[in-house]
């Protein structure tokens, strides 16, 4: 969320469109690979009067202000492109590792210096990945160390970090300098079905001789603010959104479930004005829907 309820959102043709609360768009960028470009955006934050796109076609970390102008360039590790970047109010950000350097996640500052590592791998993941052997581990039961590696990264204001670890259903938080304070199970219900998903999808793979299988990911989106760690469960096309609120504690204070809001993969929050932003996975649309009435006012 932007300054006066403004949204951005990366749209598909490599570009933020800024839209004021009053639904009046401004676009921001073109695809390509020079200043103020985008090739294949992943992930965007907005703090203050800054813009903060993570351009993983390029590798490259843009600060825009936020009518478009470059202020700052830094570079992207290459294991970017296997997960989702998350960036922090100051320019820096956090990049899963899928367990090289022995670690899920690593800090890096705003000039894209490394800094701290987070988690411990639970296996080591080949160089080459074999898709069938991914099939029929899922299928046996067992979750590949891909999926068992791969996580959601998040960072507080305070410098500690969550990571959300998206095959094993764990939650887990840590102190800048990588030390571990917190593990805790997620413990939602939709996770069984996610998992079911995740195993037909093998099956059906490996019958139909198909290379791509459903990932194992319970959660698609995590935010933190004020706080309280968002996150928004993992959703095929007809089944509602779900936003739980977890407490400093791993504690799961909110279940928040929206029936008209299917297929969502990502959201965003502006509790000044009471909406719940949604992109939905079919249809490239963002849906607003109102907060449910004292969804927010008690929480920590």
């Amino acid at each position: 969320m932007g300054p006066n309820g403004s949204l951005g959102i990366l749209d598909a043709a490599g570009r933020v469109v800024m839209v004021s609360a009053q639904g009046t768009p401004l676009t921001v960028g073109r695809p390509g690979s020079g200043p103020g470009e985008f090739l294949d955006p992943g992930s965007l934050a907005i703090a203050g009067d800054r813009l903060y796109v993570a351009d993983i076609g390029n590798l490259r970390l843009q600060t825009l202000t936020l009518d478009g102008q470059l202020q700052r360039v830094a570079r992207l590790p290459g294991v970017a492109v296997m997960g989702s970047t998350s960036i922090d109010g100051n320019g820096g950000f956090l990049v899963p590792t899928i367990g090289s350097e022995g670690i899920l996640a690593r800090r890096y500052d705003s000039l894209g210096q490394p800094a701290a590592g987070y988690g411990t791998p639970f296996d080591s993941v080949p160089r080459m990945v074999n898709p069938r052997l991914t099939k029929e581990q899922l299928v046996a039961g067992i979750i590949p160390p891909l999926f068992r590696n791969g996580v959601l990264a998040v960072a507080e204001p305070d410098g500690d970090v969550w990571l959300v670890l998206n095959g094993e259903g764990r939650l887990e938080r840590f102190r800048p300098d990588g030390t571990r304070v917190l593990s805790v199970p997620l413990g939602a219900p939709e996770m069984a079905s996610v998992l079911k998903e995740a195993v037909d999808s093998a099956k059906a793979g490996l019958l139909n001789d198909g290379r791509g299988t459903y990932p194992l990911r319970y959660v698609s989106d995590a935010s933190f603010d004020e706080g309280i760690l968002w996150l928004l469960l993992n959703s095929i096309a007809d089944r509602p959104a779900v936003l739980l609120a977890v407490d400093s504690s791993g504690q799961t204070r909110r279940r928040l479930k929206f029936p008209d809001v299917l297929g969502a993969r990502a959201f965003a929050i502006d509790k000044s004005n009471r909406w719940a932003y949604f992109a939905i996975r079919s249809g490239a649309s963002v849906v607003r829907t109102s907060l449910p009435s004292g969804a927010i006012e008690s929480l920590p």
